[in-house]
């Protein structure tokens, strides 16, 4: 008797549509902004563009999957919980998701709309060059507490063109070369080493000239060490608002008022941590926003005079 013999179907396995590797990896809010406790009472996850509770990303190359959240949309609401933690007057406030504008930001029994935006030298290279150094402190902060080492707070001196390899393999090859250092370590608090190039294994050499390490009572916290690029002078940050009032024509009204937040960000890349200068914090910005937000590095809001421009 003849037997048919019925084929099994195989069921494709997720994998990264940037790289095509099947590492993936997810990770909470919390662990994006370790620092922040009240995460889960700011985010609207089910608001009028859902926010996935865990986040899916490569740990090959450091990319969001699109079907999980779009890095954009997750570099938004980052900022924007930078923002609500960092002002009083946004105390209970809570973030919706959108799109034009990329945020709902509920005050009270008041909806504002926020644009966000990033500001940063050396466009597009810069960003590639900060999102996989990020990604490679967030896999190595995780990676050491995986392994149950004790806390530490490490600054990595970047070289300028390290090799983007697998974010995990360089995350690995880092959480060693801070460990071989650290075991010469005090097990005091705030007991710390400088490593020099010297000092570092043939295999971290590519990527880092040194780091700093120091003992701690908490979470890791990885970052990096670098020379402050020259401060934002007003036309700089008007070009910068200007970019963003181009589109405004297909945005969403807000009765309560149309924001706009332009964030630095720090510990990852010099072309990001910018500061403003005096004359630019005074400055007065033509714009059709409402109210124009500058988020530093360290979280200072400052809130930026505007005017209409003329009709």
């Amino acid at each position: 008797m003849s037997q048919t013999r019925r084929r099994r179907r195989s069921v494709p396995r997720q994998h990264c549509h940037h790289c095509g590797s099947t590492h993936l990896t997810q990770t909470a809010w919390q662990e994006l902004a370790p620092a922040v406790t009240s995460i889960d009472a700011i985010l609207a996850y089910d608001g009028a563009k859902p926010i996935p509770r865990a986040l899916t990303y490569c740990g090959s190359c450091g990319e969001w999957l699109a079907s999980s959240a779009e890095e954009q949309q997750v570099e938004e609401l980052i900022a924007g919980i930078r923002l609500v933690v960092s002002s009083p007057a946004l105390a209970g406030a809570q973030i919706e998701s959108d799109d034009r504008p990329d945020i709902r930001l509920h005050v009270g029994d008041q909806t504002y709309g926020l644009e966000v935006t990033a500001i940063v030298r050396d466009g597009d290279e810069a960003l590639k060059r900060a999102k996989w150094r990020r990604a490679v402190h967030r896999t190595a902060r995780i990676l050491r507490r995986t392994r149950g080492r004790s806390p530490a707070w490490i600054s990595l001196r970047w070289n300028p063109d390290p090799p983007f390899t697998a974010v995990d393999a360089a995350a690995a090859l880092l959480v060693d070369e801070v460990d071989a250092h650290l075991v010469t370590v005090p097990l005091v608090i705030h007991a710390y080493a400088n490593v020099d190039p010297a000092q570092l294994s043939p295999a971290a050499e590519p990527y880092i000239h040194g780091f700093h390490v120091v003992r701690t009572r908490d979470d890791d916290k990885w970052t990096a060490g670098y020379t402050l690029l020259p401060p934002v002078p007003p036309a700089e940050l008007q070009e910068t608002i200007d970019m963003k009032a181009d589109v405004l024509g297909g945005y969403t009204a807000h009765p309560d008022g149309l924001w706009l937040l332009v964030y630095a960000e720090a510990g990852v890349d010099a072309a990001l941590d910018l500061e403003l200068t005096a004359e630019a914090e005074a400055a007065e910005y033509v714009t059709e926003f409402d109210r124009v937000l500058f988020l530093n590095s360290m979280n200072k809001v400052s809130d930026l005079r505007v005017r209409r421009p003329p009709p």
